[in-house]
């Protein structure tokens, strides 16, 4: 603190930026996670007033999808999939093929596999999938796969409760292998 106080007192400034990042960083906080965090929801949140206000749905979804993610993130599914699903809905409504436009897709089947939306979770993986194969999108492809990891059948979605808090059994490393399948997700 002596060494902030010196600057503010204007003697012994510093010569360039890498000494101003430097001293930035001694006398910056570091933020916790749970801090972060609000700060990500409440700027999400600012960003979707803003865009419905300016009726811009695009930025509007886009910002309802990072407000998903975060719901999902703190392991509140029912939150995450209200918000996801307008963004659902908005990608529909456009029509395009492209799943990464708004990429919230994987994190709609997580939502939807955590309640046990199982049907609706399938659908979107194979719409996710196929246009993931059809555009040579590896990242749509390897989320498709990632939804489909836990199931004992080849290419089905895990079909069986989770554990209790909510989570998809392949998000807990539970279901890495076909040995690991009988009654350790379940």
């Amino acid at each position: 603190m002596e060494e902030a106080g010196r600057h503010a007192r204007g003697g012994g400034a510093p010569d360039g930026a890498a000494e101003l990042l430097e001293l930035a960083r001694k006398l910056t906080p570091p933020e916790d996670g749970a801090g972060l965090l609000q700060r990500s929801l409440q700027a999400a949140e600012e960003g979707l007033r803003q865009s419905v206000r300016n009726e811009d749905t695009l930025d509007a979804s886009c910002n309802r999808a990072v407000l998903g993610f975060l719901e999902f993130s703190l392991s509140n599914p029912t939150a995450a999939i209200r918000r996801l699903e307008p963004v659902l809905a908005f990608l529909d409504e456009m029509g395009s093929p492209e799943p990464g436009i708004i990429p919230c897709v994987p994190d709609a089947i997580e939502a939807l596999v955590s309640l046990g939306r199982l049907d609706e979770a399938e659908g979107l993986l194979d719409r996710l999938e196929r246009q993931g194969r059809t555009l040579g999108r590896p990242w749509a492809i390897a989320s498709a796969a990632r939804g489909r990891g836990c199931s004992p059948r080849p290419g089905a979605i895990c079909r069986r409760p989770v554990r209790r808090w909510s989570k998809p059994c392949w998000s807990t490393g539970a279901c890495r292998s076909p040995s690991s399948w009988p009654g350790r997700c379940w």
